[in-house]
């Protein structure tokens, strides 16, 4: 027969390892509840998409999908990863192929975007991308 002390000690193990249970869960979905609201940033941006030069059809083009980043101009396509923090991209070259290619230096940049409804400006950016970088584009 369990004593009455021994039925107190169950009751409280089982309360600790209860309340040990749920904290744990909590705190996990208080970390997945983070993790929810950033994914979206790291996988889609609003960037998202196929941007022309000035709306040019002929023009230079740049997609971005998810954290990836391409640009086609002539026979040139460079593509890359990028990051959003705030206003501010921040992007590396990755591979690269065309006439010229290496003209645009270094591969890792900066600068800064702003959208309004289907246009992207480009201001800002470091080293010569910003011959590729220093206009306007409108989403297809």
């Amino acid at each position: 027969m369990e004593t009455q002390t021994e039925t107190k000690l169950y009751i409280m193990k089982h309360l600790l390892l209860s309340i040990t249970l749920f904290l744990v869960l909590f705190f996990s979905s208080c970390s997945s509840s983070n993790d929810d609201t950033q994914t979206p940033s790291q996988n889609s941006t609003s960037l998202e998409g196929i941007w022309k030069l000035q709306n040019i059809q002929s023009g230079s083009k740049l997609t971005f999908e998810g954290q990836n980043w391409k640009l086609e101009s002539g026979t040139v396509t460079i593509t890359g990863t990028f990051t959003l923090s705030g206003n501010t991209m921040n992007a590396v070259a990755v591979s690269r192929s065309g006439a010229n290619n290496a003209g645009l230096e270094p591969n890792t940049f900066t600068g800064n975007i702003a959208i309004a409804g289907n246009k992207v400006t480009f201001t800002d950016f470091s080293g010569n991308w910003y011959a590729v970088f220093s206009t306007w584009y409108q989403k297809q």
